[in-house]
Formats: structure tokens, sequence, C-alpha cells
């Protein structure tokens, strides 16, 4: 009876086709190619929707601050600082209650959410076109 080191010993090594690694590499590649593309894709179109956002969202922000008179405390500031300055608590105070807080969150929110698109649009998309072109 022969023991298993001699059965395996005496095997041929087995040796892959050489078309095979090349089959694999192009197989890798058009999967990184598709995942790249999916990738521009959908940060493209999440920075168009949020750039697309930005304009309702700067229009509710201008409406909601000429409607809260937070428009007339400012022209107030800047234009009599003297008498401002007599009153700061109270007219701070004011200021505070007729900020446009919804106005500001949904700039803000579109602002930043076009940004980051942007910036992962173009992480993602410089190393596909240098790598891939």
């Amino acid at each position: 009876m022969t023991s298993y080191e001699e059965i395996f010993q005496s095997l041929a090594s087995p040796r892959p086709r050489l078309a095979l690694k090349g089959a694999i590499e192009q197989a890798l590649m058009r999967r990184m190619r598709r995942g790249h593309r999916l990738q521009i894709f959908t940060m493209g179109l999440c920075s168009l929707l949020s750039f697309g956002a930005l304009v309702p969202a700067m229009r509710l922000l201008l409406n909601e601050a000429s409607i809260s008179g937070f428009t007339s405390y400012v022209r107030l500031v800047v234009s009599d600082g003297s008498s401002a300055l007599e009153v700061w608590r109270e007219l701070l105070l004011s200021i505070a209650q007729t900020l446009p807080v919804m106005g500001f969150i949904a700039v803000l929110l579109s602002l930043s959410t076009f940004l980051l698109s942007l910036r992962f649009l173009f992480g993602t998309s410089r190393p596909f076109f240098i790598r891939y072109a």
C-alpha cells in the first residue's frame, strides 16, 4: 500500500492555460470599468439634482427672509450702525427670532450635497480616465 505522500509526489503540478490569466484580467477590468461608470453616472446625476434644488432653496430663503422681517433688521444694522449699537441686545434677539432657519437649512443642504457629489464625481472619474483611457 502506498502512502499519500507518494501519491501526491507522483502527480504532475497543475499548469493553468496561458489564456486563462488574460481572460481573468480582462473580466476584472470590465467589472472595474462598469463600477466606475456607475459611480460617475450616479454622482453626476446627484450633482445635477442638487444643483437644481439650489435654486428653489435660495428662493425659499429669500422669501422667508422678507416675510419674517429679517431683511429689515439687517438693513437697519447696515444703514444705521450707531443706533443699532445702542440697542444691540434687543436687535440681536429680534434678528435671532426672525432668522429664516428652514431657508438656511435648505440652502446649506443642497449646496453641501452639490459640492460633495462634485468631489466624489471628480475623485472617481480621474482615476477612471487615467487608467482605462
